[in-house]
């Protein structure tokens, strides 16, 4: 069993599926997956989280290559297959042609960009961000960019960090913000190791985590595993797109 501090892709794929059966309970669900364990990783939490009716919710799941030019097919058969949800489980060069196609459609599904590609600069600004409006996506760590965390206290400890040992670095880009929680996080652990650093002692802590916070997690994510749940990050906030930036909304999601 493996443990990584970060949401899966298996969580995130089953929080969105939720969604859209709360919001659309006869939903058409089409998936639009990379062929490698990413892709499956995702589909598998889109099949949990259906259960028993995947035959009826489930319209079209298809692949692709990394080696493919473009999704453009792909995109065009899953219009034609009359789903009303889509979920673009990728990496950032193929939901950006992904969103770019589905506007170019003047096509209007439910659209779902998961964490792996749903930056503005790496993905929706290729894409155009006219063809992303009301575009849904997850959070777990807080956006640079949003500015209701202007004052936050958490966010501030992170730009301090960031002026003294990464100076270089880009404060709007929310990597930098996701790699600053992945840090904090490997450093509570060894503290809570103590002197006794071995493998041991830091799997017996890693599975041991009781409401643990991080200051640039999204508030009311709280970090809990155990001997046989290895999942860090199990709560996501729904975010959607404006043309400009992400606005979160609504309670913590769970899978």
């Amino acid at each position: 069993m493996t443990m990584t501090a970060l949401p899966t892709y298996d969580t995130e794929a089953a929080i969105f599926t939720k969604y859209i059966l709360a919001q659309k309970p006869d939903a058409k669900i089409g998936v639009l997956y990379q062929n490698d364990d990413l892709g499956r990783d995702y589909l598998q939490g889109v099949h949990r989280a259906l259960g028993d009716a995947r035959a009826k919710h489930l319209t079209q799941e298809l692949s692709y290559e990394v080696t493919d030019p473009t999704v453009d097919t792909q995109v065009v058969q899953l219009r034609h297959s009359g789903i009303d949800a889509l979920i673009v489980a990728s990496v950032p060069k193929f939901a950006a042609q992904a969103v770019r196609k589905i506007g170019e459609s003047d096509w209007k599904p439910m659209l779902f960009l998961t964490s792996t590609a749903n930056s503005v600069g790496t993905v929706i600004k290729p894409a155009g961000p006219q063809y992303a409006v009301g575009a849904l996506s997850a959070a777990y760590v807080k956006d640079p960019n949003d500015k209701s965390w202007a004052d936050d206290e958490g966010m501030k400890r992170w730009s301090a960090f960031m002026d003294e040992w990464y100076p270089k670095g880009d404060k709007a880009d929310v990597y930098n913000v996701t790699g600053y929680y992945i840090a904090s996080f490997m450093h509570r652990l060894l503290q809570e190791c103590g002197d006794e650093l071995t493998r041991e002692n830091l799997m017996r802590v890693a599975e041991s985590c009781k409401d643990w916070q991080f200051d640039t997690l999204v508030p009311g994510i709280r970090i809990n595993t155990s001997a046989t749940d290895h999942g860090t990050v199990e709560e996501l906030q729904m975010m959607r797109f404006d043309g400009e930036r992400w606005v979160l909304f609504g309670e913590l999601l769970s899978a």
